[in-house]
């Protein structure tokens, strides 16, 4: 008997226990060294920075700590995130793109070490479903390993589970006080795993009150409540957030079901054709839950230990409140949805649908988990190596085609304004550059500062008579991002002079038809438009990948 009262895999133990503990153990540990080159493959092709991660990294710069505590609303996390970029940076470990994305790799590595740990915790298996779920998921890597939070939330999303399902099973201070840390720091990483904590703690309550144990209960209930306080110190943030009325997407459950399913495929970049992961993803929680209402209300739990029987109720309370309040979350949330957003809701599902599945005594159900797992991961393994292969942007390389290309009196123009953030990163020649509309600082995604074009329609117009008067000269415009220039006239749009009430300024209609005003004008106006090659050898993410225009000529009226 091992120590949590199970038989172990021992020479007495039936043959088909014990072939189902090997072939379980041995693909558990193939998926990890896949997981792991997967990560790795990330982290020597993501290349340089895109826009969000270069937004995150300039805030995280800042002068001084007051700056970056007043900047929070222009990122999407938390100060734990931003906390821990300035770290790096301090440290001098920032000095290179490369060694930025170390940060990455890591909470990568993090996460699938912290689901081993929360397997062997269980008590009763391996990680061999949440790793095939989330290795073989390109989101999961992709934006995971990313110069964002969503990694490094995930890892403690998962540890948090873990730490708590410790605290169910024996209260020491030491674990309350470790589930409590891991809780923290969560919640201060990922505003996602606010609803994370809320599903672990759910969880364990189930299990604490079933057994009367007080103690343990007003434990789990504390850990919230002190992680739900802590989290006030945001509302500002969030309030000066929605004041600027810029996020607001008016969306229902068939609109949120298809970004969702966009996160489950292959191709978070549009890289390779799409898989069936959603249809994976979907029946695994299925089974999951099903496990669950049969443990609860059929007994047929009812010989097994008591400990499969409490991991059967943490994991399922855990994870039918997980998903039901994560949706919920979304739904109030009311952003225009990224795939990226789930990936905490991912995490959490994957760790508890481990616990499910754990929780099951049969040999021969562990032996049909684990074929599934191996799969999963023979099925996927070829379109997920070549996701993550991808850059996460070109616009390092058009920066140097342009310090190699332009020339003084040339105009650079950055169409639409936001990829503006990454190419100041990356563009360090003399030639003059500007937005659409000429934003007066571009260092990180200011959207406030587009308030005054959006109340003026004819706000862009200082910016035709610059660029008109360098093809005037005899000087080129080059465009870097949008490479259609119509041939017709812009539809003329009235553009708000308030913000809707539902849906705020929607920044993308106003960008869009500046972009069409400033292209059609370009093209109308000018004799010559020529798109120089930009040579790279890797496929480029579909959410940063430029292109560059050139343009010459005066036409005149």
């Amino acid at each position: 008997m091992n120590r949590h009262g199970e038989s172990g895999a021992s020479s007495s133990a039936p043959r088909g226990a014990r072939f189902a503990r090997r072939f379980e153990i041995g693909t558990a540990l193939l998926l990890t060294a896949a997981a792991a080159a997967l990560h790795v493959r990330y982290f020597l092709s993501a290349a340089a920075l895109w826009r969000d991660e270069v937004n995150s990294l300039h805030i995280a710069a800042s002068k001084t700590f007051a700056e970056v505590l007043a900047n929070l609303h222009n990122d999407s996390f938390p100060v734990l995130w931003l906390s821990l970029l300035r770290f790096w940076e301090w440290s001098g470990l920032a000095r290179t793109d490369r060694s930025i994305r170390v940060l990455g790799l890591t909470a990568g590595l993090a996460t699938v070490a912290a689901l081993w740990r929360n397997a062997r915790k269980f008590g009763f298996g391996t990680p061999v479903v949440s790793l095939a779920l989330l290795t073989f998921t390109s989101s999961t890597i992709c934006f995971g390993d990313s110069i964002r939070a969503y990694g490094m939330g995930m890892f403690l999303g998962v540890l948090t589970i873990g730490c708590i399902w410790d605290l169910t099973q024996t209260a020491t201070r030491w674990r309350m006080a470790a589930a409590l840390i891991a809780a923290l720091l969560s919640v201060h990483m990922l505003f996602y795993n606010c609803v994370v904590l809320l599903a672990a703690c759910a969880g364990a309550a189930a299990v604490t009150a079933a057994k009367r144990q007080a103690k343990q209960t007003g434990m789990v209930v504390a850990i919230a409540l002190i992680c739900a306080v802590s989290m006030l110190a945001y509302v500002p943030m969030i309030q000066r957030t929605r004041e600027l009325k810029m996020f607001q997407q008016r969306h229902d459950s068939a609109w949120m079901a298809a970004r969702l399913r966009d996160a489950l495929r292959f191709q978070p970049d549009g890289n390779v054709t799409s898989g069936v992961n959603d249809i994976v993803w979907g029946a695994a929680a299925a089974a999951g839950i099903l496990i669950a209402a049969t443990a609860r209300f059929s007994g047929a739990m009812k010989h097994s230990s008591q400990r499969r029987r409490e991991l059967a109720a943490f994991c399922g309370v855990g994870l039918i409140v997980g998903l039901a309040g994560y949706w919920a979350f979304l739904r109030v949330l009311g952003y225009l949805m990224q795939p990226w957003y789930f990936l905490a809701a991912m995490a959490m599902a994957a760790t508890f649908l481990d616990g499910l599945f754990c929780a099951v005594d049969s040999a021969h159900f562990r032996i049909l988990l684990t074929a599934y797992a191996a799969g999963l991961g023979v099925y996927s393994a070829q379109p997920v190596w070549q996701n993550v292969g991808a850059r996460r942007t070109n616009i390092d390389v058009v920066a140097t085609e342009l310090q190699r290309r332009a020339k003084q009196g040339d105009m650079i123009l950055l169409a639409p304004w936001y990829d503006a953030v990454s190419f100041h990163r990356y563009y360090h020649g003399a030639v003059q550059w500007t937005t659409v509309p000429p934003l007066p600082f571009v260092d990180f995604q200011r959207y406030e500062l587009l308030v005054p074009f959006i109340r003026d329609p004819r706000a862009i117009d200082p910016l035709m008579a610059v660029l008109f008067g360098a093809l005037k000269t005899g000087h080129r415009v080059w465009v870097v991002g949008d490479d259609w220039f119509p041939l017709t006239p812009p539809s003329g749009r009235s553009f708000q002079t308030e913000p809707d009430p539902r849906e705020g300024w929607r920044p993308t209609y106003y960008q869009e038809e500046w972009d069409e005003q400033v292209c059609y004008a370009l093209r109308h106006k000018s004799t010559n438009l020529w798109m120089p090659p930009i040579r790279i050898d890797q496929p480029v993410s579909e959410f940063e990948s430029v292109n560059l225009t050139a343009i010459w000529g005066w036409k005149g009226d």
